[in-house]
C-alpha cells in the first residue's frame, strides 16, 4: 500500500484522540449520573422538610446543596474545558487536523490525499465524537444546573416564606421555560442549518459553483453535514426530554391553576415549534447530502 507508513501513523494517532475524547464523555456521563442521583434524594428529602415544617433544617440543606452543584460544576466544566482545549487547540479535527498531525500540510501532497482517503470513516467517526463529547456538557449538564440551582432557589423561597406556593412555582416556572428556550435556541444555531441551505441552493442552480474555489474542501463539508445530520434526533429528544422536565417539575394541582393553564398551552405550542424546526433542518441536511451525492460522488468516498 503507498504510504503505508504516513497512514499507520494517522491512525495510531487518529485513535489516541478517539481515546481521549471517549475518556472525557464517558467521565462526564459519570457526572451526570452522580447529578441525577443527587436531585432524587436532596430535592424529595427538602420537599419531605417542608411538609413536616422542618423550615430550618430545609434551609441547611439548601446550602449544602448549593455548595454541592458548585463543586459538581466545577468538576464536569473542568472536564469540558480541557477537552474543548485539546481538540480546538491544533485544531484536531477533520483531514487537515490529523494530516498537519503528521507533518503534512500540503492537500495537494499524494502523501495527503493517501491519507485523507485511507481515514475517511475514521474521521467522521472522530469528528462525530469531538461533537458529542463537546454537547453533553453545553446541551445537557450545564443547563440541568442551572435548573437545579433554581429549584434551590424556589426551594428556600418556600423555606421563608417569603411568597406563596402558587406563586414560587409561577417563578420558578418561568425561569426554567425561559432557560429550555434558550438551550434550544442555542442548540439550533449550532446546527448551522444556512450550511444545507447554501449548498442545496448553489447545487441545485449550477453543480459546478459548489467549493469551485476548494473543490477538496467538499469533502470536509459533506462530513460537516453528515455529521450535523446525526446530530438532530439526539437534539430533538434532549428537548422533549427538558420540556417533559419543566413541565413535571410543577405539581398538578398547581398546573390546574389559571394562572398557569393558558401559559402552559403557549408553552406546549413554543415546543412543538422547536421540535418541527429541528425536523425541517433534518430534511434540508438530507436533502443536501443526497445532491453532493448525486453531483459529487468523489466527495463522499
Amino acid at each position: 500500500m503507498a504510504f503505508e507508513k504516513e497512514i499507520k501513523e494517522a491512525q495510531k494517532i487518529c485513535d489516541a484522540w478517539m481515546k481521549r475524547s471517549v475518556t472525557d464523555m464517558n467521565y462526564l456521563m459519570q457526572l451526570k449520573k452522580t447529578g441525577i442521583n443527587w436531585e432524587k434524594n436532596y430535592i424529595a428529602a427538602i420537599d419531605q422538610m417542608l411538609k413536616a415544617n422542618d423550615f430550618t433544617g430545609a434551609l441547611a440543606t439548601i446550602e449544602e446543596g448549593r455548595q454541592h452543584l458548585d463543586i459538581w460544576f466545577f468538576e464536569a466544566e473542568n472536564v469540558y474545558k480541557k477537552h474543548d482545549a485539546f481538540i480546538m487547540g491544533d485544531p484536531r479535527a477533520g483531514t487537515k487536523g490529523i494530516c498537519n498531525a503528521i507533518g503534512l500540510k500540503n492537500d495537494k501532497d499524494p502523501a495527503y490525499v493517501a491519507v485523507a482517503k485511507a481515514m475517511d470513516k475514521e474521521l467522521i467517526s472522530q469528528t462525530k465524537q469531538f461533537k458529542e463529547t463537546g454537547n453533553l456538557f453545553n446541551n445537557d449538564l450545564k443547563p440541568k444546573v442551572a435548573v437545579l440551582m433554581s429549584k434551590l432557589d424556589t426551594l428556600e423561597k418556600l423555606a421563608k416564606g417569603s411568597t406563596g406556593k402558587l406563586a414560587a412555582y409561577w417563578e420558578q416556572f418561568s425561569k426554567d421555560r425561559k432557560a429550555y428556550l434558550n438551550s434550544m435556541g442555542n442548540a439550533s444555531a449550532t446546527l448551522k442549518v444556512n450550511m444545507a441551505e447554501q449548498v442545496i441552493k448553489v447545487i441545485t442552480a449550477d453543480p459546478q459553483q459548489w467549493m469551485a474555489k476548494v473543490p477538496k474542501a467538499r469533502t470536509d463539508n459533506y462530513r460537516v453535514i453528515i455529521a450535523r445530520l446525526e446530530s438532530v434526533p439526539k437534539i430533538i429528544a434532549l428537548s422533549e426530554k427538558n420540556y417533559g422536565r419543566v413541565i413535571k417539575s410543577i405539581p398538578a394541582e398547581m398546573r390546574a391553576q389559571f394562572i398557569f393553564v393558558g401559559t402552559l398551552k403557549s408553552f406546549e405550542t413554543e415546543q412543538k415549534a422547536i421540535v418541527n424546526g429541528f425536523t425541517d433542518a433534518e430534511d434540508k441536511f438530507k436533502t443536501a447530502i443526497a445532491l453532493i451525492k448525486k453531483n459529487f460522488p468523489e466527495a463522499t468516498e
